[in-house]
């Protein structure tokens, strides 16, 4: 197994006091040659990546703040003649709103979409949320995970070359209240 790589990435961000709110976005690229053995032949393949993310977070006023980060990716491969290329995006995001001093109330979702085939994509959204209060050391929080009740998350990708499965076993929504104590 021989490899050569080349990778570039880069990011701008910009933050604007008055509305407390800051944006960023990045670039990552990459390309590699490699030659592998499969079944005792040497095999050519060439990998290229590209990524896209970005990150938006602002809090106007005292009593909200918003978040939210995705990517965009394209991944892709040649060997043999044959040309593949997959995508996938991630979309997180929070809400938290402080209606009264030292109360929070917040969710946070996160949505996962991954090209399976040509035409074929696998989705997957997750959720949690919560209510936390603070008074002098103490911590009240009630959070409840996995809000949308996702039990699995499973796909295969078959590139010609490899085939890739994933299987991603996840608790199912619970519920949980804490006391925290800060000495």
């Amino acid at each position: 197994v021989s490899s050569d790589g080349l990778t570039f990435s880069g990011s701008l961000s910009k933050r604007f006091q008055q509305t407390s709110t800051k944006l960023l976005v990045g670039i990552r690229a990459g390309s590699n040659l490699n030659s592998i053995t499969q079944q005792g032949r040497a095999i050519d393949y060439k990998g290229d990546n590209l990524r896209f993310n970005w990150e938006a977070s602002t809090a106007p006023w005292k009593w909200i703040s918003l978040s939210y980060r995705g990517y965009w990716s394209r991944t892709g491969s040649s060997y043999l003649g044959n040309r593949t290329a997959f995508v996938t995006q991630t979309h997180s995001g929070t809400l938290s709103l402080f209606p009264v001093t030292a109360l929070r109330v917040y969710f946070d979702t996160d949505f996962i979409r991954t090209q399976i085939t040509g035409d074929l994509f696998k989705n997957m959204a997750l959720g949690k949320a919560g209510i936390e209060w603070n008074k002098d050391k103490i911590r009240y929080s009630l959070l409840v995970h996995n809000v949308f009740d996702t039990r699995s998350y499973a796909y295969s990708i078959f590139t010609g070359l490899d085939t890739f499965s994933y299987n991603y076993a996840l608790r199912g929504r619970e519920i949980l209240f804490s006391i925290t104590y800060t000495l």
